[in-house]
């Protein structure tokens, strides 16, 4: 079907994108950083670009629409902002609010592309997927902060007994 280029710094997102959009046949590829976006868009020609805005969106928007090569992809952005980015103005296709649903990914996408999105209960076991990476992606998170806060707690004592 399509091919979808992402850019996320947040590999619950990438991964939640990933799974949602390649289980319904679409090739997903992923860009490190806003170069890496048009390098790859100028050399796979994606259908279209999801593009996180706290990952410099919308220079990497700007480049993209600046670039003759890649200035008729349309991009998404995708932010955990709803508002704070004037898309339209910068010549985004849409834009895609964080924390979203498996349906309302791919209706984004879907209308996007111009396509007709998929049955919604089709998208149930995706968006109960989704929701369950998400909630395993925030347990990591503050698993991962409380062992940071331990380990700031346990240093000075360790460097004591030095």
């Amino acid at each position: 079907m399509a091919n979808i280029l992402v850019l996320d710094d947040a590999q619950t997102y990438r991964d939640i994108i990933g799974r949602v959009l390649s289980n319904l046949g679409h090739a997903i590829a992923y860009a490190e950083n806003g170069v890496d976006v048009v390098l790859q868009a100028e050399q796979r020609m994606p259908d279209v670009v999801l593009i996180d805005t706290g990952m410099d969106g919308l220079e990497t928007l700007r480049a993209l629409k600046e670039y003759p090569p890649t200035a008729a992809i349309p991009v998404v952005l995708v932010s955990i902002k709803l508002g704070d980015v004037a898309w339209q103005e910068h010549g985004a296709a849409d834009y895609l609010a964080k924390p979203f649903t498996a349906q309302a990914l791919v209706a984004v996408v879907y209308k996007t592309l111009g396509l007709s999105p998929p049955e919604l209960q089709d998208l149930d076991e995706l968006d109960h997927t989704a929701q369950c990476v998400l909630e395993l992606a925030i347990a990591a998170e503050a698993l991962q902060k409380a062992l940071a806060t331990l380990r700031d707690t346990l240093r000075p004592l360790a460097e004591a007994e030095n």
